[in-house]
């Protein structure tokens, strides 16, 4: 009986289902094992199941099990549309005092903020058509922009130059940005070569 309720509440999900829905449904944690032994459910992550005919959407698990974890640099300059490069591993910024330590383990490359302003979230949607957040694009570029980035320069260039040609730039936000964020002189010198 609980096994084809537990199917339900991930085919409503989109065939995802986490371990809390189904205590929050007053269903025995039990039934998510046996659903998982009898093969209507794979474990892809602690507290997390896939039914056997969909494809795990990481973003959104990772964002739904660590909900401060807000996707920033290389993935956010992904999920809004600026570079096509497929990120190999995941980068958030979450709120210094966080515990990173499952998110490091499972390869997250992960950046610290005393201060996360709200205000520069914006929504994307994955592949697979699930919302998560993500750090605005004029956020993102000052990241890459920074002496502690620690990723692909050339990335970095790639998501700046779409950004200039973009319908939807706003340099002049994007300079307050920089020197908010102490990057105006770096910006400048791409900025200079691009526009």
């Amino acid at each position: 009986m609980y096994s084809h309720d537990i199917v339900k509440l991930a085919d409503e999900n989109g065939g995802i289902l986490f371990s809390s829905v189904v205590t929050a449904h007053g269903i025995p944690r039990e039934y998510i094992r046996r659903a998982t032994r009898e093969g209507y459910l794979e474990n892809v992550a602690r507290g997390v199941y896939v039914t056997h005919d969909a494809l795990a959407d990481e973003a959104y698990i990772l964002q739904t099990q660590y909900p401060k974890a807000i996707f920033s640099h290389e993935t956010a300059a992904y999920y809004l549309g600026y570079t096509t490069r497929d990120p190999l591993v995941y980068t958030v910024i979450i709120p210094t005092g966080y515990n990173a330590t499952p998110l490091k383990k499972n390869g997250t490359k992960v950046y610290y903020s005393a201060k996360i302003d709200k205000s520069l979230f914006v929504k994307a949607v994955t592949p697979f058509g699930r919302e998560i957040v993500c750090f605005s694009i004029e956020k993102t570029i000052c990241d890459m922009c920074s002496a502690s980035f620690k990723g692909d320069k050339d990335i970095a260039i790639e998501v700046i130059k779409s950004y200039v040609r973009s319908k939807n730039r706003n340099i002049p936000a994007l300079i307050r940005h920089a020197t908010t964020e102490r990057v105006k002189k770096t910006l400048k010198g791409y900025l200079e070569v691009l526009l």
